[in-house]
């Protein structure tokens, strides 16, 4: 998915804009900037990482959890700085779009839940996918609602949202591993799946 949002994530804002939004007539939205920047910040890296890993394999290794803490602090602070900026706005966000942001995400849990069991695929598989499905890469948004769009009430919303993602995706992850990931008395600890 990382390597198609920054194709679909420009379409389907484009698509949205000029069908949902209140927008000038006048206002034309940048879509080959837009892909170009996303494309940058979100497959190169990518694309550098592996080569790396391909090249300078024990390098690699050794960096790659320095790398990804660098890159996850960075993420953090930019989040807590938005937070930080728009605090009245992420209140008024959670008050009016909560609940409906929590729906979204268990019915997309459900989805990717239910696709897994059609498929017959076990319990570990279940999990896996009704997880995946149901947290989505608000990063991609940002991306989008920050640097084309300036539109903070938008970006707050997507922060809103993956804050808010993660509540039934923990609270289901815990119940389903207690309650259907757990072997039998008795059985073997090797998981079959």
């Amino acid at each position: 998915s990382s390597l198609l949002a920054p194709l679909t994530a420009p379409l389907v804002t484009q698509w949205s804009l000029h069908h949902f939004a209140a927008l000038d007539g006048d206002y034309v939205f940048p879509l080959g900037r837009t892909v170009l920047q996303l494309l940058v910040i979100s497959v190169l890296p990518i694309i550098l990482g592996n080569l790396a890993q391909h090249w300078w394999p024990r390098w690699s290794r050794a960096w790659a959890p320095h790398i990804k803490r660098y890159a996850s602090l960075l993420f953090l602070g930019v989040l807590l700085l938005m937070i930080a900026s728009n605090y009245r706005l992420l209140g008024s966000i959670v008050t009016e779009l909560g609940a409906v942001m929590l729906v979204m995400v268990a019915v997309a849990m459900a989805m990717g839940f239910c696709a897994a069991r059609a498929l017959g695929l076990g319990p570990a598989w279940r999990l896996t996918l009704a997880i995946e499905i149901g947290l989505q890469n608000a990063g991609v948004g940002l991306i989008i609602t920050e640097v084309v769009l300036r539109d903070s009430h938008l970006s707050m919303m997507l922060v809103t949202y993956g804050i808010l993602m993660q509540v039934p995706v923990l609270a289901f992850s815990a119940w389903y591993r207690r309650h259907a990931i757990a072997p039998a008395p008795g059985a073997s600890t090797m998981a079959a799946d």
